[in-house]
């Protein structure tokens, strides 16, 4: 009888570890059995792969001439808006055009439409921000409009994403008039009310200085009256880049030439008035720091990026780098670490986004990386500790000339969307397109049972990997499976002897 027992459980042990045999080699998921591969490897400790769910997509219909500068901002979770340069298109110098798009398909929901009302010489350099599901705003700058000195200065505009029309006529920015008011961007603090940054020269007594306002999206009347972002103001501040933590609460980053770097501020939306003193957002001390971009991760947590020269090596070059801060403090969270992976060459022109509290999106320009000219790639981050959740990976897959000026937005905390220009993929010197993104759990397929790996996907295919400690659980399987040989053999003697 003991002997039959111990037979048994050796059957029944067989048995269970050919039937997880078996298991091991069935496919697990297929609906990521085909990802992107990204750079290096999917070696990724977060088990995260990037999904493309919606390929490369043209978004201006006019192709006269260059479409430039692109701006994008999610609606909802299905919706999204672009905005950009077009040259030539409304009759005198450049003008500012927009179209809404499904996310799911990439249709077009509008047409494209002219966003500046009036048209005469340039108006360009847009910034775009949703105010709901069905409304947002786009700021821009216009030459010689205001009259009062031939300069640029800053106009705004709501529009409804459903037809595309406007809500309010076309506003001016600046109350300030002299020189130049140039380089806006805008986000939305509630359906009702946005914020707007920008540059002025001369305003601050010393060169460029950063205002902001906060305006009624319904009126586009000035909420507060426009107020001096920087602090230090002995030099030229150039570059403001702005998003909203609450309803309430602002946080501007812009490049200080004088203070040799990226500087930020958090504001009351409401007063106008700071609630953190300006603090530098980089610790890398020497070479040039420009163009930063702000996302809000919460209403607590914001994340900066930038780009900086002779920063990643010996060489002359510029690179991408990030950091996260405390917004009730200015106080940083994480050191400040390199975005971009790849560093031959030049890494520049970051944009940035928050999937959620955890976790933010970088995408930039990279010299040379894809063979021609310039490319567009995008890296995601953990928040708390500025570690890659998913290594670099490369946005346009049309690669012929240069592709640059990538701009980013969130549509859910797994999908996001970013646009770019293109050079003569239109057949007409540069256009925008965008293209989405999804990050998702990687389930490798076929699965080999055996075999000296370490779980991970080493060669870079999909799943064509080993379990860990794969000779050890060969070698059990070979005993086990002899033993079983053995015993039955036995059993069919002693059997037969019995008999």
């Amino acid at each position: 009888m003991k002997d039959k027992k111990k037979f048994l459980i050796i059957v029944v042990f067989l048995q269970s570890w050919i039937f997880f045999s078996f298991l091991l080699t069935t496919n697990t998921q297929s609906e990521n059995s085909n990802p992107m591969i990204t750079t290096p490897s999917l070696k990724l400790s977060s088990n995260k792969v990037i999904v493309r769910i919606l390929d490369e997509t043209q978004v201006n219909y006019n192709i006269t001439d260059d479409q430039l500068y692109p701006a994008i901002c999610a609606l909802s979770n299905e919706t999204f808006a672009v905005a950009w340069t077009s040259i030539g298109q409304d009759g005198s110098g450049s003008g500012v055009y927009a179209r809404v798009f499904n996310a799911t398909t990439g249709k077009n929901i509008t047409v494209e439409f002219r966003v500046n009302q009036h048209t005469d010489k340039s108006q360009l350099n847009p910034s775009i921000c949703a105010l709901s599901n069905e409304t947002f705003a786009i700021t821009w700058q216009s030459y010689d409009q205001d009259y009062a000195n031939p300069d640029y200065g800053v106009y705004a505009r709501v529009f409804d994403a459903t037809t595309g029309q406007q809500l309010t006529s076309e506003f001016q920015v600046n109350d300030y008039v002299s020189d130049d008011q140039d380089e806006p961007s805008i986000c939305a603090l509630s359906s009702d009310r946005l914020a707007i940054a920008w540059e002025s020269d001369g305003q601050d007594g010393s060169g460029s200085g950063i205002y902001a306002c906060v305006f009624n999206a319904t009126t586009g009347n000035n909420i507060t009256s426009e107020f001096r972002v920087n602090h230090y103001w002995n030099s030229n501040e150039l570059s403001p880049s702005i998003c909203a933590l609450s309803n309430d609460t602002i946080a501007i980053t812009w490049q200080s030439i004088g203070q040799d770097g990226i500087c930020a501020r958090v504001f009351n939306a409401t007063t106008g008035k700071n609630i953190t003193s300006e603090f530098k957002a980089h610790e890398f001390p020497s070479g040039f720091k420009v163009n930063p971009s702000v996302c809000a991760l919460s209403k607590d947590i914001f994340a900066i990026a930038w780009e900086s020269y002779w920063q990643e090596g010996p060489s002359p070059s510029w690179g991408v780098y990030a950091r996260v801060f405390n917004a009730t403090t200015g106080k940083n969270i994480t050191s400040e670490f390199q975005v971009n992976d790849y560093t031959e060459e030049d890494q520049d022109n970051p944009a940035i986004c928050a999937l959620s509290s955890n976790m933010f999106v970088a995408t930039w320009e990279s010299r040379s990386q894809d063979g021609s000219n310039d490319g567009v790639y995008a890296r995601v981050f953990d928040t708390t500790t500025g570690q890659q959740i998913i290594s670099e990976f490369q946005v346009n897959t049309h690669t012929q000339y240069a592709q640059r000026n990538p701009t980013i937005c969130a549509l859910t905390n797994n999908t996001f969307a970013i646009a770019w220009e293109s050079n003569e993929q239109d057949g007409n010197q540069n256009g925008i397109y965008c293209s989405i993104f999804r990050i998702e759990n990687y389930y490798p397929s076929n699965v080999l049972p055996f075999g000296p790996s370490d779980g991970n996907d080493d060669d870079g295919e999909d799943g064509e990997d080993s379990i860990p400690f794969g000779n050890l659980y060969f070698a059990i399987f070979l005993i086990s499976v002899l033993s079983l040989i053995i015993i039955t053999r036995v059993k069919i003697l002693n059997n037969g002897v019995k008999k």
